[in-house]
């Protein structure tokens, strides 16, 4: 729920009876409906998250811990049991040291639903509500609230809306989702080199990958070289020699098959390829083909890094540019402000990390530098400043991160709009409010979008003035 009072005195609130992403039964119970395992699950008693390696045939009476109490006795000492099931024995691992498995049971641990479980399970699994349930709810809760706090009946909120013609996805043809230009072929491809670097100690490209990679670029109309690094980051010059070796053959990006790393190893890794100038892809194994959702995303990415246009967007476009931002994790050193831009039609125009720092805020003057760069990237190709701007921010938009940004792009006349998006539920109706309108989807995905300029005719309801 969001509740704003505006400069009258109305109260507006915004009601989102929706589903989350949240299991709410145990492992035993999810396996029990016929469900297959989940990749991760959590103590049903704390936050502590595993990853589920295999059921097992043990029986946790007999099953021996280290201090010689059993399975079964260990969890009932510790207060695990109370009101819970027992379940069968699962064998699970840290996620930081995945090869020392550890006994648990599955009355105990609750599945962690991915965005990918729920494609898997999308037939079996209720991921929004009905229209007309969802109203009702709506409805029952606004009225509950509205009573508690003197308000009346709530009414809600009616305001006129348009649609705008659907633009087309394109690549080589027209495509539903940006993964069909592997089959279809590139809306933009021109001969490129790709270097293979793998650190999980086998060789050669996985012949799924070369495969596709293949399909691709013949269905483009274009050539593709493929080439493997026989180097490792660990041989310190030897390793930097082997970069610049490959830069000079013409390799353009540099896929990277590994073990899970750490963010720093990892941070590392792309700093060092990136003083080369080859940006790299990071897909970490093992890796199955019928992944494929997962490697044709990674596919996809080296592509883009290697400078092809994959798709391409063939209509009216609310937005002449759009400008993607993205900040560091909570606990670790990384880049603290990182923004993509493309024009209308989805070419690429720019790419730029200002500075390294922790945290998930990005400094609104960074935020203006980097929204400074893409604007005279625009005006570069275009000889003018764009007239809308579309702003995308990866994650919560923390408190006045983008009001310089916003107040110099109202002040050169750039009607612009600034949409948080969030992987942390979903579903929501529209509700008005000043200078602003805020929208949902009924899928696991939440957005909030933030207009400045209702004419922009992004869809939607237009804002009160």
């Amino acid at each position: 729920m969001d509740l704003w009072v505006s400069d009258s005195g109305a109260f507006l609130l915004e009601v989102d009876p929706a589903y989350r992403i949240l299991c709410e039964m145990s492992l035993e119970a999810w396996l029990a409906q016929g469900h297959p395992l989940p990749k991760r699950v959590r103590n049903a008693y704390d936050r502590r998250t595993w990853e589920l390696l295999r059921l097992g045939e043990e029986d946790p009476k007999e099953l021996p811990l280290p201090g010689g109490l059993s399975l079964l006795e260990y969890h009932a000492s510790k207060g695990h049991l109370q009101g819970r099931e027992v379940g069968r024995v699962v064998w699970v691992a840290d996620p930081k040291d995945p090869r020392k498995p550890i006994p648990h049971l599955a009355g105990l641990l609750v599945p962690v639903l991915t965005l990918e479980d729920l494609h898997e399970e999308e037939e079996g699994l209720v991921l929004s509500l009905p229209w007309e349930e969802r109203r009702r709810r709506t409805r029952e809760i606004a009225s509950w609230i509205g009573r508690h706090l003197g308000l009346g009946t709530p009414e809600a909120v009616r305001a006129p809306a348009y649609r705008l013609e659907t633009p087309r996805l394109m690549g080589r043809k027209a495509v539903s989702k940006p993964a069909d230009a592997l089959r279809v072929g590139l809306y933009r491809a021109q001969e490129t080199v790709l270097a293979l670097l793998r650190l999980d100690g086998a060789q050669g490209w996985p012949e799924f990958l070369r495969r596709a990679l293949l399909q691709a670029f013949r269905a483009s109309g274009a050539s593709l070289h493929l080439r493997t690094l026989h180097a490792h980051p660990s041989q310190g010059l030897a390793f930097r020699e082997a970069l610049r070796k490959a830069k000079e053959e013409g390799v353009q990006a540099v896929l990277v098959l590994t073990p899970p790393m750490t963010w720093e190893s990892r941070n590392r890794l792309k700093a060092l390829l990136l003083r080369e100038g080859l940006p790299s892809q990071i897909l970490n194994v093992p890796l199955r083909e019928e992944e494929r959702h997962r490697w044709e995303n990674a596919l996809l990415g080296l592509l883009a890094k290697a400078g092809l246009q994959v798709v391409a967007l063939r209509g009216a476009y609310p937005a002449e540019l759009a400008v993607g931002f993205d900040a560091g994790g909570r606990e670790s050193f990384r880049f603290g402000g990182a923004a993509c831009a493309v024009g209308e039609d989805g070419g690429h125009l720019l790419w730029t990390l200002p500075e390294a720092q922790t945290g998930e805020r990005i400094p609104q003057e960074v935020v203006w530098d980097l929204l400074e760069e893409a604007l005279w990237a625009f005006q570069r190709k275009a000889g003018r400043l764009p007239s809308r701007v579309l702003l995308l921010r990866d994650g919560r938009v923390p408190q006045d991160e983008f009001a310089l940004a916003l107040e110099v792009l109202a002040r050169e006349g750039i009607a612009c709009d600034l949409v948080s998006v969030r992987k942390s539920g979903g579903g929501g109706g529209s509700i008005p409010c000043r200078g602003a309108w805020r929208t949902g989807f009924t899928s696991p995905w939440r957005t909030r979008l933030f207009s400045s300029s209702p004419s922009t005719g992004i869809s939607g309801a237009r804002p009160d003035p």
